[in-house]
């Protein structure tokens, strides 16, 4: 009958994760374990400008800015060797590499990486909130 899906399937699957050979339980089973099943659907997080053009550009800023010879891009100041930086962007276009720049207001006046600095305070401020319960209206 059309539409009908049956009760349970005959014969072995192959595990969509491991590859593995396995008695399937159900007709859509398609993973030999819930295990595998559950770091299958998990997806890594990425960073927004994570792209093979911002690694590429990094990774070949990495030994110049090692050399403590590189100023940061939104304050100016040299960034020493062992402090944390991060590839800045213009602020009127994101979409512009403005070079280097420090990551903690910290070690930059001009406030380091925005983004950073944005995460802080919205962790911030999330602490400071969380015993605050929220409703759908004023009783």
């Amino acid at each position: 009958m059309p539409g009908t899906r049956p009760a349970k399937p005959s014969g072995q699957r192959s595990c969509a994760f491991c590859s593995r050979s396995f008695v399937p339980a159900a007709w859509n089973q398609r993973f030999c374990s819930s295990e595998h099943a559950l770091k299958a659907n998990r997806r890594p997080r990425r960073a927004k400008y994570e792209t093979p053009e911002h690694r590429n550009l990094r990774r070949s800023l990495v030994p110049v800015v090692a050399l403590g010879r590189t100023p940061c891009a939104r304050c100016g100041k040299l960034i020493l060797p062992g402090q944390d930086w991060d590839l800045g962007h213009d602020d009127l276009n994101p979409g512009l590499y403005a070079g280097p720049e420090h990551r903690h207001s910290r070690d930059c006046p001009k406030g380091g990486n925005r983004a950073t600095a944005r995460h802080a305070r919205e962790r911030r401020d999330a602490e400071q909130f969380k015993h605050v319960r929220k409703v759908s209206r004023e009783w």
